[in-house]
């Protein structure tokens, strides 16, 4: 028998006396194989998980950035005719008070007035021309002219009246939509607060979702990694032992 043939049958007893060792080791680089596959793999979902998680604060933020923005412009603009209408509401209700106060005071006037001041108060108001109203001994006389205009100035008095108290309606209507708009920005300025806590809420939810990702990733990676090294070291010493 030649010397290669000797070789060849050596090997071949060789490979029949480590048979089961050859497909232990051969396993276990299948396992640590696509254990390393499962790794890279697991390793590309959870990028992607965080990527997407990233993508989603970003885009919530962005939402939500855009609505307090928006909300705030509002609240700002009802803020600002809020203190318009104000200040138009309070020169009405002064020019009011002024007037009645000295409606008032000319009212306790005539009460006192000489009879000819008075008279001449009369055609002043109406107004009547000179000689309409004539004051006497007794009293004061008023042609048919002055009867007439001074009934057509009366008629208005109830008309005047009724469209004061449709005014103040009115001014009670606004001051209630103002006391609305008040309760719109307060809320308004609760739901920007809310939205700020949110944001704050949901970036450091997202935030320990990548971190527990990142974590997860770098223990399996290292658990692999020990088991891998195990694994060399095994096959090393029962290959070590085998040829011995």
């Amino acid at each position: 028998m030649s010397e290669t043939s000797q070789a060849v049958a050596k090997d071949i007893t060789w490979l029949k006396q480590h048979e089961r060792l050859i497909l232990g080791l051969s396993l276990l680089f299948l396992v640590f194989f696509l254990g390393n596959k499962f790794l890279n793999w697991r390793t590309t979902r959870d990028i992607r998980q965080e990527a997407v998680a990233e993508k989603t604060l970003t885009d919530q933020k962005k939402q939500n950035k855009s609505f307090a923005d928006d909300s705030a412009t509002q609240a700002q603009q009802n803020i600002q005719l809020l203190r318009v209408v104000t200040l138009e509401i309070q020169k009405l209700e002064g020019a009011i008070q002024a007037r009645d106060t000295a409606v008032h005071e000319q009212q306790v006037k005539d009460q006192t007035l000489p009879l000819t001041d008075l008279v001449n108060r009369w055609e002043l108001l109406v107004p009547l021309p000179p000689g309409d109203v004539q004051a006497s001994p007794t009293g004061a006389t008023v042609d048919d002219n002055g009867v007439r205009k001074t009934v057509s100035q009366l008629e208005q008095i109830p008309a005047l009246v009724a469209d004061v108290n449709d005014k103040k309606a009115i001014v009670t209507d606004r001051e209630k939509q103002l006391d609305s708009a008040d309760t719109l920005i307060a809320d308004q300025n609760k739901q920007i607060g809310g939205l700020v806590v949110q944001i704050a809420d949901a970036d450091k939810t997202c935030q320990a979702q990548i971190k527990l990702v990142k974590d997860e990733a770098a223990k399996s990676k290292k658990n692999w990694m020990l088991i891998g090294g195990a694994l060399v070291l095994i096959a090393h010493a029962v290959i070590h032992a085998g040829v011995l």
